[in-house]
């Protein structure tokens, strides 16, 4: 079409598009299908850190057993044995886990379906989303994601079941048997254990910087001034059969009595109207024109153009900076008038003022362009599509076409959703053959619109909650168990002389220490892995310090609060009872003296 009629089809195309990408596109609002992948990442880091969590206590339980399984092998236990023994332990352990994940699975699923039935777009297309799941999809447990769950917990099983038991079957019996308690227990999984408390803070760092910047980012766009009051503003869309509509001049009877009606209930204050679109979402006719003074190019300049009723300025309180705004005398009997933005003021006016000056239409045919003359200037309105400095302008509807669709703004007195069901009714009844829908508040509109990030913020925050939780479990149980250990060497260096400031200060040290890893291991991954998420960002950098400042200082707090009771504990453990118990040190006899006397030489001074 385009190449058998250039005068009216040039630049005219048809994009194809699969339709499921089409809906998805749509349901995560932000037009980018890398949204679900990204928070699928985000889950399978939880998981991952959960598995590092689980390992870390499979090691503890495994060191405990080091008799035990000394004694199996020493009574003929094979190897291979000992390992299919504790992977069986661990398979128990990972089919209970995922049973328990698919039961809250149920309950999450049903309050998300409950959650996303009061965000789904008032019409198929809406750009407004729902967040991350689509409205169209109806999702529940099946037999698919039963085996999903269940093969996800075998494997987890195998990859981190495996190093534990393997572990645990290759101890030394001859000497394990030889010691009422393992002297290697500490130098032999000291060093994975802390290991895997350090990857578990690293992942919990990358998750919650990236949980970070996305609650700044959304706590940015709800500071968006729209450059309009929709406090107290009803929306409502009244819409004919664009295929067969009544005849122009019998549309515009309709509409105009409509608002006659409207006007006419208690607690309206004003009403107006514009076509096609309400006033964040934008306009999809973007006409060309010609500028008045300028080189043409043949091309036309391309500005978006909304068609309004009078009034609709100042019952949206946006403000007038030069000229005036649109009456009920601009119809068609008087000469063609818009009013601009100050955006396209500014760029085609820069020093000039623009009121009187003409544009004209573009558009090529056998008639003569049409001229406009500008008659005001109006402040910049935020719009969804197209941000907020962007040139826009306004024509009276009374001079238009007459569109078959219009939206009516409706100012009240008090709360605009109690008169939904009598705007329904008063438009229902004079618009006979119209669809009469998307009757909500302005101010539920402007927030539907960020409908997607609302939610791909809550989901990553509740998971670097819960990456949280688990860094700090971890962190508290390698604390809890390297104290339990210690519980002989703790006595003696007590005994000889240690303060209890000084056993609190030791096990911090360490777990801090442990921390501290975690978190520049963790930086080093979250200034690669937040670029990805950079797409789904307003106004923040993917690498912001003070996101990544705050998130440090987090982690050090929630480490240093689960250090803190066993350390407290080892304080307060009672030298002589100590001493007297059956040793455990965690470092061969000969290095002791050495050890206690370096440790607690403070107190000798």
């Amino acid at each position: 079409l385009a190449q058998a009629y250039p005068e009216t089809n040039k630049n005219c195309g048809i994009q194809v598009v699969p339709i499921d990408e089409e809906y998805t596109d749509r349901a995560i609002g932000s037009g980018k299908p890398q949204t679900l992948l990204i928070l699928l990442g985000v889950v399978l880091a939880v998981l991952l850190i959960a598995c590092v969590h689980v390992a870390n206590l499979l090691i503890a339980k495994a060191a405990a057993r080091e008799q035990e399984i000394a004694v199996r092998a020493a009574l003929g236990a094979h190897r291979v044995r000992i390992v299919r023994q504790l992977l069986t332990e661990s398979v128990l352990l990972a089919a209970c886990g995922g049973l328990l994940g698919l039961l809250l699975a149920h309950v999450g699923i049903e309050v998300l379906s409950a959650a996303r039935t009061r965000s789904i777009p008032w019409y198929v297309g809406s750009g407004g989303g729902g967040g991350a799941i689509p409205w169209f999809v109806d999702v529940h447990v099946d037999a698919r994601m039963l085996l999903y769950v269940l093969g996800l917990s075998l494997l987890t099983c195998v990859l981190f079941g495996v190093l534990p038991a393997i572990g645990a079957a290759g101890i030394d019996v001859s000497r394990r048997l030889s010691t009422s308690r393992t002297w290697t227990a500490g130098a032999r999984f000291r060093r994975l254990r802390s290991s895997l408390v350090i990857a578990d803070i690293a992942l919990a760092f990358v998750l919650l910087a990236g949980a970070g910047l996305l609650v700044n980012s959304y706590m940015r766009i709800l500071r968006i001034d729209p450059r309009l009051n929709p406090r107290n503003v009803l929306t409502a869309c009244v819409a004919f059969d664009w295929q067969r509509p009544p005849e122009p001049q019998q549309r515009l009877a309709i509409f105009q009595e409509a608002l006659r009606r409207v006007r006419s209930l208690p607690g309206v204050q004003a009403v107006t109207a514009s076509g096609y679109y309400s006033p964040t979402t934008g306009s999809f006719s973007t006409p060309s024109f010609q500028i008045e003074g300028r080189e043409s190019t043949g091309e036309g300049v391309g500005i978006p153009c909304t068609e309004v009723f009078p009034g609709y300025f100042d019952l949206l309180q946006i403000p007038l900076l030069h000229g005036r705004s649109f009456t009920g005398h601009d119809d068609k009997t008087t000469p063609c008038v818009i009013v601009i933005n100050e955006a396209m003021a500014r760029r085609f006016w820069p020093n000039d003022d623009p009121v009187g000056k003409h544009i004209m239409d573009a558009a090529k045919s056998d008639s003569p362009p049409r001229m406009y003359e500008i008659v005001g200037v109006v402040g910049n309105v935020w719009h969804a599509r197209y941000g907020l400095d962007e040139p826009e302008l306004y024509a009276p509807y009374l001079q238009g076409g007459y569109p078959p669709e219009v939206f009516l703004m409706i100012r009240t007195s008090s709360d605009p959703a109690a008169l939904s069901a009598a705007v329904r009714r008063e438009l229902t009844a004079v618009a006979e053959g119209a669809a009469v829908d998307h009757i909500v508040p302005l101010e539920g509109e402007i927030a539907a619109l960020f409908a997607s990030e609302r939610t791909n913020m809550v989901f990553l925050a509740a998971f670097a909650a819960a990456a949280l939780l688990l860094a700090s479990v971890g962190v508290y149980g390698t604390t809890a168990y390297a104290v339990s250990w210690r519980t002989h060497e703790i006595g003696i260096r007590m005994a000889l002389g240690a303060r209890r400031a000084d056993v609190i200060r030791t096990v911090l040290g360490h777990s801090l220490r442990l921390t501290l890893g975690g978190i520049l291991l963790g930086l080093t991954g979250a200034l690669m892995v937040t670029r990805v998420i950079s797409s789904l960002l307003h106004g923040v950098s993917p690498v912001d310090p003070l996101t990544f400042v705050c998130v440090s200082l987090l982690l050090a707090g929630a480490a240093l609060l689960a250090t803190y009771l066993p350390a407290r504990r080892a304080a307060s453990i009672d030298p002589m009872a100590a001493v007297s118990a059956t040793p455990a040190p965690v470092i061969p006899p000969k290095n002791m003296l050495a050890t206690t006397f370096t440790w607690a030489s403070p107190p000798f001074r």
